[in-house]
């Protein structure tokens, strides 16, 4: 399956890390991290097979492009060298950025809207592109409703989490070594103070290409 790496935007492919592990001795093991170590935070490895590593020799980097995930021998992910063409899925590497005190989230696409006022409650379904309404259809109240997202589609073989300030606790965010279907719509929301791009990209992979627009971008061009 392709491999796809997500942070200030889209780009092809992934960049391998190498590990020593000198009392086991074991050296340069290559794995695709994520998240940093620290205070609040954690690192989520998977290892990948050497036979899948690829050297860039314009920037000296070594990376991986096409992979198939298996499990090991003691069970676990692992990125192997691809051995056959899968267009179904792909794997995306998700270094979620943050901002000073930022936030970000990862979702679904839309799926409903639903009333915030506590004496409503009203809630629908509705299709991912249709208009939200500025008033409630129920209680007739301006600024209530808000979207409801589905649950993040992909299939996470490694979680870490990154922080700002000393204990980690002025921002988080996840990020993931996730395998996505293909056609399934995703987002990913950033807020922060100002000193980072804020708002929410949607991303689709359709085969061949991720795709990632703005909402306004996606209704412009009706991509997905």
């Amino acid at each position: 399956m392709k491999v796809f790496t997500i942070a200030e935007g889209v780009s092809p492919g992934a960049t391998v890390s190498f590990l020593n592990f000198e009392s086991a001795g074991i050296v340069n093991m290559p794995c695709v991290i994520v998240g940093e170590v620290g205070r609040n935070r954690f690192e989520g490895k998977v290892a990948v097979e050497p036979e899948a590593v690829e050297l860039d020799i314009d920037t000296g980097e070594s990376n991986i492009s096409d992979v198939r995930v298996a499990l090991s021998k003691d069970g676990v992910p692992k990125l192997y060298k691809a051995d056959i063409d899968d267009h179904e899925r792909c794997l995306i590497i998700v270094r979620t950025p943050i901002g000073f005190r930022g936030y970000a989230q990862h979702t679904g696409d839309r799926t409903g809207i639903f009333c915030t006022n506590e004496l409503c409650r009203y809630k629908a379904d509705i299709a991912p592109m249709a208009e939200v309404p500025q008033v409630c259809p129920s209680c007739g109240e301006e600024n209530t409703v808000l979207i409801k997202m589905a649950r993040w589609p992909g299939e996470n073989i490694a979680t870490g989490k990154i922080g700002e300030g000393p204990q980690g606790l002025t921002a988080g965010a996840m990020q993931f070594v996730t395998i996505m279907p293909k056609g399934e719509v995703f987002r990913i929301s950033l807020g922060s103070d100002g000193t980072k791009k804020s708002g929410s990209t949607y991303y689709c992979f359709d085969g061949e290409n991720l795709n990632s627009l703005t909402w306004s971008e996606r209704r412009l061009t009706e991509l997905f």
